[in-house]
């Protein structure tokens, strides 16, 4: 992702997530440019880094483009997320507290390429959309790759586990056992030596 250098990108990050946010809303562009304006903090930004010169409306219309679309597909990546983890809670019985950060990360990359695959919709151009195709795939395959490896990876780990554990584990002698055999050593030590005839 490019960085973007417009005078909107180069706002401070919580006036950026409103503007998106009342664009979302449908604000109309013109009212948010004269609230941008009107707000002290972005006018000493604009004066000391756009020598005074105020947010236009045209400055808006490039943020919508780049900026605010960028945006609304990250929170379109962040619902799939959400839900994902919404239906993941009833697996929490099964899987205990083994989710690794890598797992959760796995997730938050399937969403991100379902998004992509939807978008495949909105090419035209069939050599551009056979390009975009080819990405998602290769991507998707690498990570189909590395899920096959995360699971012979756990199993491996689980057989492991299961030929340490008798080995771990020393067997621990029964009440009965201890007493039978203190009872013998007792019988041995009080019981008299006799010489050989």
């Amino acid at each position: 992702m490019r960085t973007r250098r417009g005078k909107i990108a180069r706002l401070p990050k919580e006036i950026r997530e409103q503007i998106n946010r009342r664009l979302d809303d449908g604000e109309p562009g013109t009212a948010i440019v004269n609230w941008l304006n009107g707000l002290p903090e972005i006018q000493k930004f604009i004066t000391e880094q756009f020598a005074g010169q105020p947010i236009r409306p045209q400055n808006l219309s490039q943020w919508k483009m780049g900026g605010y679309e960028e945006w609304t597909r990250h929170q379109i990546v962040r619902e799939h997320v959400r839900l994902v983890a919404e239906q993941t809670r009833d697996l929490d019985a099964d899987l205990g507290d083994d989710t690794h950060f890598s797992e959760i990360l796995a997730i938050t990359m399937t969403a991100e390429l379902a998004i992509h695959a939807k978008a495949l919709n909105n090419i035209t151009d069939p050599k551009e959309r056979w390009q975009k195709f080819r990405q998602l795939t290769r991507e998707l395959s690498r990570m189909r790759r590395d899920d096959q490896r995360a699971v012979r990876f756990h199993l491996r780990r689980e057989q492991w586990e299961a030929t340490l554990e008798p080995s771990e584990e020393s067997p621990e002698e029964s009440p009965e056992e201890s007493s039978e055999e203190s009872s013998e050593e007792s019988s041995e030590e009080s019981s008299p030596t006799t010489s050989p005839t």
